[in-house]
């Protein structure tokens, strides 16, 4: 997080000082720089962004709640959890802020997100049209909403590009159903039958 965003031969400079490849990605915005590399094998990112828009996305996250999509909870989530090597102060006041997650963000999300296909009412009818995919595809949108209203529920964000962790989201939650992961997961390994019912 910076005042003002570097030039493009800062980011080279610090890849080639570091080690990496050739960028696979870069990116650049008023308010946003960055590149994706290899180093060593792993896939590394260096990302700038200003403190400006920052703060702009905490007065969104008050103010504009319909605004806030699952790109920006996942910046949310990496100033909450990341590791703060310089400029802990201000970090400590944006996560201050984040942990005070509004009831505007929390309404709009279960909003948008209570819907599920039921699949207990269509599955015969699935099985007659030979539409597997499209039931699968049913289950997986039942089983994130389903993750999405009970993190705003929690008052957690909640981010599904590249979704991980999950039990360790859930263990957070002190309103969810019991045995949540594991139910969640015997979605795709049980009959339609038994998926539906247990999506209901």
């Amino acid at each position: 997080y910076v005042d003002e965003l570097p030039e493009e031969d800062v980011l080279d400079t610090i890849r080639a000082t570091a080690g990496g490849g050739e960028p696979r990605r870069r990116g650049s915005t008023e308010h946003f720089r960055g590149e994706e590399f290899d180093l060593d094998g792993i896939r590394t990112e260096i990302s700038f962004v200003t403190v400006a828009r920052v703060e702009w996305r905490l007065e969104q996250l008050r103010d504009r709640p319909e605004e806030v999509d699952e790109a920006i909870q996942k910046v949310h989530l990496g100033i909450l959890e990341g590791l703060p090597l310089h400029g802990s102060d201000l970090v400590d006041e944006w996560r201050t802020r984040l942990r005070d997650y509004p009831d505007s963000l929390r309404r709009h999300t279960i909003e948008r997100h209570w819907s599920f296909l039921p699949l207990w009412y269509y599955g015969h009818a699935i099985e007659l049209r030979d539409a597997e995919l499209w039931r699968l595809d049913a289950l997986l949108d039942g089983a994130f909403n389903l993750l999405r209203v009970l993190a705003a529920l929690n008052r957690l964000y909640f981010a599904c590009a590249e979704f991980k962790r999950m039990r360790a989201l859930v263990a957070q939650m002190t309103v969810a159903p019991p045995d949540l992961p594991e139910r969640l997961e015997s979605l795709f390994r049980v009959e339609p039958a038994a998926a539906a019912g247990e999506l209901g």
